[in-house]
C-alpha cells in the first residue's frame, strides 16, 4: 500500500495568482468603501464594528500581497500573467487612497 503525498497550496499552484488578485480586489474595495464611500463608518454600530474587526487583517494583507506578487513575478517571470501586475496596481491604489484620506 503506497502513501500518496498531499499537495499543499503554494505560490506554484496555477490558481495562486488568481487568488492573490481576488484578495487584492477585496482589500481595495474595503479601503474604498471605508475611507471614501462611508466617510463616517461609526455612524452605524454594525459597520463600525465590522471595520474595526477587519482593520488589522486588511493592514496585514496590504503588506503581504505586494510581497507575494513580487515573489511570483521574480520566480515565474516566463509564465507571469497579468494577475501579479494587477494585484500590485490595486494595492498601490489602495495605498494612495489611504494616504489621501488618512
Amino acid at each position: 500500500m503506497s502513501i500518496k503525498n498531499t499537495t499543499t497550496y503554494t505560490l506554484a499552484h496555477p490558481h495562486a495568482s488568481k487568488l492573490i488578485f481576488a484578495v487584492s480586489i477585496f482589500v481595495f474595495m474595503f479601503y474604498l468603501l471605508a475611507l471614501v464611500v462611508l466617510t463616517n463608518v461609526y455612524q452605524y454600530a454594525v459597520v463600525g464594528a465590522l471595520c474595526e474587526l477587519l482593520f488589522l487583517p486588511m493592514l496585514a494583507l496590504l503588506i503581504a500581497i505586494p510581497v507575494l506578487s513580487i515573489v511570483q513575478l521574480i520566480k515565474y517571470r516566463k509564465s507571469a500573467k497579468a494577475y501579479p501586475f494587477l494585484s500590485l496596481a490595486f494595492i498601490a491604489i489602495s495605498l494612495f487612497i489611504i494616504s489621501q484620506n488618512g
